[in-house]
């Protein structure tokens, strides 16, 4: 910034400004290469015979649930006018256990099953299949509501996609969910709605045994009352229309094999459809109406989300301007590590800022810590987080990215601050190497004597790579005197900066907008679980930096 605020006609600025620009546009980046040059070989573990008999077992539970009482809840009604002959009863319940069979069989066991995302694609009869489903389309196309994916995750052992050549039906479909945003809305709508659905059925099943208790005059036709048919069957036809995106665009299926497959499951379950929403004035909109509050909410959120990281975007600092400050960045380096939490893969973010306006002084060694969730259903320990340096090494600024698939959870056990000081030291070493290496080849070209030998052995133990150095006579003394620096602002004290923003609609925003935003997203982060709490931060080493964010 210092450069470009002094640039004048002379073509000696106009070049300064033109390096400036290039630099910012490079230290920008998410990542360097020194993040993603060497990666652990995590390999997918395979489940043991005992272990799939295991699941067998337990799915038996599930098999007895969904389909074998499935044919009392219809059984009941199917002859409101009495039974004309006994042949009908067999063909009634005949039709009955024959579709349901047809139904779970051919379309989950055969076709759904199918669509594993690295073996998660199993539970495709609950829930969490939906979102498995929808990583798959997210990995094979640009449908990704929020923008923080960088090249480098595509690197990631558990992260697979095919290519797409022009003028064929799977890159059609894929240019097609990628060209308007409303396009990605619908996939989003169709999955919240798949998960809601299923939520709200699950909710209401303790209470059924509570009604027949308490009104036990019902036991006679109580399964006909309980029938959770309209939620079922809408979820039935949710998982259909992505099973269609997935077999056109990431099984590149025959068309007509998908014509046939969607012919014959949406024929069959719109057909239950019609019959079950004659249920929906006798009590099968309480499961709607429970639904659509789940979604409702689930959508705010997201749309709250959004918002505010398009805002973060807009007001980030230049990387320029950070480094146009100098080593020191115009402030008071006090002794000890600061870790400054944002949303931003890239970029300083606007709360750095607005800290150190107010506060004109910062730790010796800062570290953006920025955690995103990938399209994928969990990411390996050995490549869980990426670092980069910002700048020179005597700016002691880096970056860490710590990324986390849709099934990977916090512990409270998790050392979060550990994990990173243990990564950023380990870059250290690693870029240490690798320039020492640079140097070392450098002066082979110049044709000098070397008489430093270096030897690193890689070793695969169980899935993962680890490095280990048995010959290294010449020690970087940099790298020594970096580690220590580290290891000394450790020592003096770390302090995790976080945001408190508080996010309000625009006074030009409109009247669903501003009650979405200023009172339902606002709630919902007063009581959901904050950083703090998932991160396991002490307290005592927590700054929270207030800030008001107009969306």
């Amino acid at each position: 910034m210092v450069v470009a605020g002094m640039a004048s006609s002379s073509s000696n600025e106009t070049v300064a400004k033109g390096n400036m620009w290039d630099l910012d546009q490079k230290l920008d980046q998410n990542m360097d290469e020194e993040a993603g040059r060497i990666q652990g070989m995590y390999r997918e573990k395979k489940s043991s015979s005992m272990a799939i008999m295991l699941l067998a077992f337990q799915s038996l539970g599930v098999v007895f649930g969904d389909l074998g009482t499935s044919p009392l809840y219809v059984f009941y009604n199917t002859f409101p006018h009495g039974i004309r002959h006994q042949d009908d009863v067999i063909g009634a319940l005949s039709l009955i256990i024959y579709s349901l069979t047809l139904i779970a069989l051919l379309k989950y066991v055969a076709i759904v099953l199918r669509a594993n995302d690295n073996g998660q694609g199993k539970r495709c009869l609950y829930s969490s299949g939906t979102f498995a489903l929808y990583s798959l389309l997210c990995r094979h196309a640009n449908i990704k509501t929020i923008a923080n994916q960088h090249r480098s995750d595509e690197e990631l052992t558990t992260y697979s996609r095919g290519t797409f050549e022009e003028h064929t039906v799977a890159g059609n479909v894929k240019c097609w969910l990628e060209s308007h945003s409303i396009n990605k809305n619908a996939i989003l709508f169709l999955v919240l709605i798949g998960t809601c659905l299923m939520i709200g059925d699950g909710i209401l099943t303790p209470a059924i045994s509570a009604y027949i208790m308490q009104n036990p005059e019902h036991v006679a036709d109580a399964f006909y009352r309980s029938i959770p048919g309209t939620t079922v069957v809408i979820d039935m036809i949710v998982t259909t229309l992505l099973m269609i995106l997935i077999m056109l665009m990431v099984w590149r299926s025959n068309l007509i094999l998908v014509i046939v497959f969607a012919g014959l499951t949406l024929s069959v379950e719109l057909t239950y459809f019609s019959s079950v929403i004659l249920k929906v004035d006798q009590g099968g909109w309480v499961p709607l109406v429970v639904a659509a509050t789940v979604l409702l909410i689930m959508y705010v959120w997201h749309y709250g989300t959004i918002k505010r990281y398009e805002f973060e975007m807009h007001s980030k600092v230049s990387m320029a301007w950070i480094l146009g400050l100098g080593p020191s960045l115009g402030l008071v380096r006090v002794p000890g590590l600061g870790f400054v939490y944002t949303e931003l893969a890239s970029g300083v973010p606007h709360i750095f800022s607005h800290l150190i306006t107010n506060l004109p002084a910062i730790h010796s060694v800062v570290v953006f810590v920025c955690i995103k969730f990938l399209p994928v259903y969990t990411v390996p320990l050995e490549e869980r987080v990426l670092v980069r340096r910002i700048g020179p090494k005597d700016f002691h600024m880096f970056r860490c990215v710590a990324r986390y698939g849709y099934q990977d959870l916090h512990r409270r056990d998790d050392d979060f601050e550990k994990m990173l000081f243990d990564s950023i030291s380990a870059f250290v070493r690693l870029e240490s190497l690798m320039d020492y290496s640079d140097s070392v080849d450098l002066s082979l070209d110049l044709g000098e004597d070397q008489s430093t030998t270096t030897s690193i052995d890689l070793h695969l133990t169980d899935g993962t790579e680890s490095i280990e150095q048995h010959k290294f006579n010449t020690t970087s003394i940099s790298e020594e005197d970096e580690l220590e620096f580290l290891n000394r602002c450790r020592d003096a004290g770390v302090v995790h900066i976080l945001g408190n923003t508080i996010t309000r609609a625009r006074r030009d925003s409109g009247f669903l907008k501003k009650i979405a935003i200023d009172y339902i997203h606002s709630f919902l982060r007063k009581i959901c679980t904050e950083n703090s709490v998932m991160l396991n931060i002490p307290h005592e080493s927590m700054l929270n930096v207030g800030q008001i964010f107009y969306v």
